[in-house]
């Protein structure tokens, strides 16, 4: 029995903190909201270096132009797509 709700204890613990990073996409693609960090005119978007988290994907659409303002520098699971 001891085993059983030890082995349960650590499942839901596991489920709990893999939860808590859940990786993001951020889309570029002239509709909707604003990513954080980035203002919008027209098709170009002009952003911060920290314009994307932790383990999330930038989503570029064709004919959509992206600025940073300063370096960036990609971390573990982020990238960027262009589609």
């Amino acid at each position: 029995m001891f085993r059983f709700l030890w082995l349960l204890s650590i499942t839901v613990w596991l489920a709990g903190v893999a939860s808590l990073a859940q990786a993001a996409i951020v889309n570029f693609n002239g509709n909707g909201k604003n990513p954080d960090n980035c203002t919008r005119t027209g098709s170009t978007y002009t952003c911060t270096a920290a314009f994307i988290g932790a383990n999330d994907t930038a989503s570029i659409s064709s004919g959509v132009t992206v600025i940073v303002d300063g370096a960036i520098q990609l971390g573990y699971f982020q990238g960027i797509k262009m589609t």
